[in-house]
């Protein structure tokens, strides 16, 4: 009931707690860090949901797996059939995408794709290889618009190796392209130094006269 003239209010310390009659509560009376809303630190690890007395749940992070092996930048256990996907949709016509070297290009010759209907394709620092991205030129009959854009292991690969499979699947698409933009590098980018490429200039070989012989096939 709320006080009436004449009655006379208790006085409590500051920070002290008081039952709904105004008597002081006992010390076991009083709230704990779970009810409060704090988590207590033994539920906290373990890497799973605990759940406390009053049945309520804590969400916690997942843990990242930092010890999974990697083939070319990208988990193992991603599921290399994504990047696949994106040529069977029909109603694309321009795709920007990165082409792993792992990524299941070989799964493209099951599956019914949209490479005639692409008019315009970004290869953003693909490090798929010269034979699979040939393969997957020579099936775009429509392409006007190409961005070729090729990364390689400084450790392991060289620059345009496999260059005649490109240059073969540039001359297949030769008659409709409009828009040619070629792009290569090394990655990591801050290892060694380029000048040591300079002994291997018969993998320019493939390429030399690649641009009069799109002339020559527009005529």
């Amino acid at each position: 009931m709320p006080p009436t003239e004449g009655d006379t209010l208790p006085i409590h310390e500051p920070g002290e707690l008081t039952n709904e009659s105004g008597g002081q509560t006992d010390e076991a009376e009083r709230p704990t860090d779970e009810q409060e809303g704090e988590l207590p630190t033994d539920k906290a690890e373990g890497g799973h949901m605990p759940t406390d007395e009053q049945g309520e749940d804590w969400l916690i992070d997942e843990a990242l797996v930092l010890d999974e092996s990697a083939a070319n930048g990208s988990p193992t256990s991603y599921n290399l059939d994504q990047f696949v996907g994106w040529f069977c949709l029909s109603s694309v016509r321009h795709l920007s995408i990165w082409l792993p070297g792992n990524a299941n290009l070989e799964g493209l010759k099951d599956k019914k794709l949209n490479l005639p209907q692409l008019q315009t394709l970004i290869l953003a620092r693909s490090t798929a290889s010269a034979q699979a991205i040939a393969s997957l030129l020579a099936q775009t009959q429509s392409l006007k618009s190409l961005h070729l854009g090729l990364a390689y292991d400084w450790y392991t690969e060289t620059v345009l190796e496999g260059g005649e499979f490109i240059t073969q699947a540039l001359q297949s698409i030769s008659k409709t392209i409009e828009d040619f933009s070629m792009g290569l590098e090394y990655y990591p980018r801050f290892n060694g130094s380029p000048h040591e490429d300079e002994s291997k200039g018969h993998l320019l070989v493939p390429f030399h006269g690649i641009l009069k012989k799109k002339s020559h096939a527009s005529k």
